[in-house]
């Protein structure tokens, strides 16, 4: 529900790591699956820093 309130403001949330900006973080259904952590991820890894940027 915040993610949509966002993109109708302008803005969106990225997450920014050492190996690039994600949209999405590592959570409960990765770790369920037991994914494991590693660069080549299409998610970002759960220490990477939450940001909300405008864009548009």
């Amino acid at each position: 529900m915040v993610q949509g309130l966002l993109k109708l403001a302008g803005y969106r949330v990225e997450y920014v790591c050492d190996w690039g900006v994600y949209e999405r973080r590592y959570g409960d259904m990765e770790y369920y699956v037991n994914l494991p952590i590693n660069p080549e991820m299409k998610i970002a890894p759960p220490w990477a820093e939450k940001r909300i940027v405008r864009h548009g």
